[in-house]
């Protein structure tokens, strides 16, 4: 489906902050009336439900090889044969990941997560790939993400119209492009760049389409955006061919289990210092950011290098709490905050040997061994998916 002719029509209904379509109208009724237009009486603290695009979610349940819920022009290719095996072999993955570890993230959040940090603050998640998955899982109330990465973006092609050896070779790609955040619960950009190319899937749209349906959620809209001079949000018709500023893309979707609708926004962004220097309206978009929770997973310790200053500076300055492996902010740098509250998690231990010995953070090693409350964690995420040894941290604005 080309995004750009789809996209044309829809609204902007603001940059950050939406609400829920399930507040009742309390206003008082004058019995003297003689009737009362329901159609057009809409109470002004109610936000009217956005409009949905029904290709862009049936599109997406197909990709994400979940059957459709009504007739329509993906019904037939339902029947082929290569699409019923694509569909059983994507549902016994996500029952695997489910129950190994998607089960035991939901309810650690609900008993212990929960009991520090109430999530209806924005969520910032930098160098996150289209990993929608556990951003939601770890905070599922949150009605606004925020998500940066270097995954490109690209359209996704109008799947009714393919022959059926190109669908295949399109399903294909995304199934192979999903194995490692099933298998390892992050992206390797080398893998995925190299699944997500040529005459296969292209981008991070099709696993986002993935993740967002398998977890529960409806898109309504899907719009390109960019960012103008001045940092502001505004709607575009950018290509892939000679466009010089931000691309972005975002989602609005539905989620029918809270009846809330959320905003996602994804970012094809360099946030490094030089990458930030060369798109200033990036970073003025950045700082106009009000107070958010920062969630940081297999960030490739990019935050421990002077190089990204600017972004590990926002997330201290900006964030109420910042969520981390230990790939995120050094803890050297929150230590000796007497405003910081730092609470452990797991059990700290060398980087993976991708990594140099730089990244070994003999501080968070002794804070680890003094604690003796670090709390155990029940769930495996991260570059230690060998060894399950693996460390969290959340530090807490006081």
């Amino acid at each position: 489906m080309d995004l750009k002719n789809r996209m044309i029509y829809f609204l902007f209904p603001g940059i950050l902050f939406f609400n829920s379509c399930s507040e009742k109208n309390t206003s008082a009724l004058n019995t003297n009336d003689k009737f009362i237009d329901t159609v057009n009486t809409v109470p002004h603290n109610v936000k009217p439900e956005t409009k949905r695009d029904s290709v862009v979610d049936y599109t997406a349940r197909y990709i994400a090889g979940l059957k459709q819920t009504n007739n329509n022009p993906f019904t037939e290719l339902q029947n082929n044969n290569y699409w019923k095996n694509y569909a059983l072999n994507c549902d016994k993955n996500w029952q695997k990941i489910k129950s190994q570890r998607l089960d035991s993230i939901d309810k650690w959040r609900e008993l212990v997560f929960s009991n520090y940090l109430k999530d209806s603050f924005t969520v910032f998640y930098p160098f996150s790939g289209p990993d929608f998955l556990h951003l939601y899982h770890f905070f599922p109330y949150a009605q606004t993400y925020i998500m940066m990465a270097m995954e490109p973006i690209s359209d996704i092609p109008e799947i009714t119209k393919l022959n059926p050896e190109t669908r295949q070779i399109f399903l294909e790609s995304v199934d192979n492009a999903l194995r490692d955040v099933y298998h390892k619960s992050y992206f390797i950009t080398k893998n995925m760049a190299a699944d997500l190319q040529g005459n296969k899937a292209k981008g991070v749209l099709p696993v986002f389409y993935t993740f967002i349906t398998r977890t529960g959620h409806e898109i309504r809209q899907i719009k390109k955006v960019t960012l103008d001079k001045k940092g502001k949000l505004i709607d575009s018709l950018w290509t892939t061919k000679n466009f010089k500023g931000v691309k972005g893309i975002k989602f609005i979707l539905k989620n029918h289990q809270l009846n809330q609708e959320k905003t996602l926004l994804y970012f094809d962004a360099d946030i490094s210092d030089k990458g930030l220097g060369l798109k200033p309206e990036l970073e003025i978009f950045i700082s106009m950011f009000d107070t958010v929770n920062t969630f940081i997973k297999s960030a490739s310790y990019l935050l421990h290098y002077s190089t990204f200053s600017k972004i590990r500076k926002f997330i201290l300055d900006k964030s109420h709490a910042i969520f981390q492996d230990d790939t995120g902010i050094p803890y050297k740098y929150v230590k000796n905050d007497k405003k910081m509250n730092i609470i452990l998690f797991g059990e700290y231990t060398r980087p993976v040997k991708d990594f140099g010995d730089y990244t070994f953070q003999y501080d968070l090693d002794s804070a680890y061994q003094k604690n003796k409350q670090v709390q155990k964690l029940p769930y495996h995420l991260g570059y230690h998916w060998g060894d399950k040894k693996q460390s969290w941290q959340l530090f807490i604005k006081n």
